[in-house]
């Protein structure tokens, strides 16, 4: 029996169809469970799949309600254990809670370490997410009970700059505010943007009033560093109202930055009507030129037009998760180490394993059902990898009538 023989997977409410990727990846079916409110609000959950032995994991990613996600996860491990599960891990791809790891004031609650707390306490082996807001969640957890992964998004979205962005072009990597210099700085220091001459070695920030406030919120008020004749690539963890990426992207304008690229690795905006709205005058503008995010949450299906962009646009860049989920999975499973996720080409081999394997389809032996097999998997590739790597190039030069235009569609919510 193969180590992914042993693994069920199973979606958080919501995520279905997310998770189907991921399982297809794995080669496995998806795991099954019910998970309801009653009208009182207390939650119900049921697996409906024998999970005896056998290593399972929850996927989930955000929908607005982050303690319905903790609830969730809770529940699942409970219902897990109690029915005979060899391991219970978690996989949250935005982690909730996470901006409340430190109390700044007197009488405010740590919400991160009473969600951490809960977490190891319900017996989840391993807790993972995607480019956590802060660096100190780790020391939240107790490696001895859960061993927490925190893994980057970086290293895709400067691969995706590294695609768009033009061989002549000069890129300057902009932190929009403070708290942003040490990841920006990271940024700098990977292999992927040391190795391009494009990407300038020093970084901007821009430095925000949190003393002189507009409306009870931190005004964007001046850069540091020079972003003159040079594509200013703001990179941010999360955007909730866009406000921070709005005003980095106009300051950066108005200093003489040639276009503005916007990379957000949690597009939380997504989910709120404001956020949505804000987006959209920031690209009609032509303030943001080019918007680069991932699925780590859930995308309304309309994400184009809500922005005013055509379906397609390639203003709008979404970036798949899955990949990296998946391979988190299979290593899990098979006992590997996590690091090598970690480097900024290793953290790419997920979406080169799916070039692969559309690779091995057209290259195989020719069967009646050839065409079928070889669109079926060039269309995983474009909905899971063409977006970091590119578009598909046949290696059969005959084939290449079988590529068409392939559409960057979000992944639904």
């Amino acid at each position: 029996m193969s180590d992914l023989e042993n693994v069920l997977v199973f979606a958080g409410t919501g995520d279905e169809e997310y998770v189907d990727d991921v399982c297809t990846l794995l080669e496995i079916p998806r795991g099954k469970m019910e998970f309801k409110y009653f009208v009182d609000s207390d939650p119900y959950m049921r697996l409906l799949d024998n999970v005896g032995g056998k290593d399972v994991f929850l996927v989930s990613r955000y929908h607005q309600q982050t303690v319905h996600n903790w609830m969730h996860i809770l529940c699942f491990a409970n219902a897990a254990l109690n029915e005979g599960a060899n391991s219970v891990n978690a996989f949250e791809t935005y982690l909730g809670c996470s901006r409340q790891e430190r109390k700044s004031k007197p009488g405010e609650a740590i919400t991160l370490q009473a969600k951490v707390l809960s977490i190891m306490s319900a017996g989840i082996r391993n807790f993972s997410t995607f480019a956590a807001h802060s660096d100190a969640t780790m020391l939240a957890f107790d490696p001895s009970r859960t061993r927490f992964t925190n893994f980057p998004l970086w290293p895709e979205m400067v691969r995706v700059i590294y695609n768009i962005a033009g061989e002549d072009a000069v890129i300057k990597t902009v932190g929009p505010d403070a708290g942003a210099a040490k990841p920006t700085r990271e940024i700098l220091n990977s292999t992927t943007v040391r190795e391009d001459e494009r990407f300038a070695k020093d970084l901007a920030i821009v430095d925000k009033d949190r003393v002189h406030q507009e409306g009870g919120k931190p005004k964007s008020s001046a850069l540091i560093g020079d972003v003159e004749d040079a594509i200013a690539a703001i990179f941010d963890d999360e955007s909730i109202t866009v406000s921070s990426a709005y005003d980095a992207a106009g300051i950066c304008r108005a200093e003489g930055a040639t276009g503005v690229y916007v990379a957000l690795a949690h597009p939380k905006f997504a989910t709120y009507p404001q956020g949505i709205e804000k987006m959209r005058k920031a690209l009609a503008e032509g303030a943001i030129e080019k918007l680069i995010i991932t699925n780590s949450c859930a995308l309304p299906s309309d994400l184009y037009s809500a922005l005013g962009l055509e379906d397609g646009s390639e203003r709008l860049v979404v970036i798949p998760t899955q990949p990296l989920v998946a391979e988190h999975i299979r290593r899990s499973a098979e006992h590997k180490g996590m690091p090598y996720l970690f480097s900024s080409r290793g953290v790419l081999r997920p979406y080169m394993e799916i070039r692969r394997m559309v690779e091995m389809v057209e290259t195989s032996e020719r069967t009646p059902d050839y065409d079928d097999k070889f669109r079926e998997a060039l269309e995983l590739y474009r909905r899971l990898a063409e977006p970091v790597l590119g578009k598909y190039v046949p290696v059969v030069r005959s084939h290449r009538k079988l590529v068409g235009p392939g559409p960057r569609e979000p992944d639904k919510e």
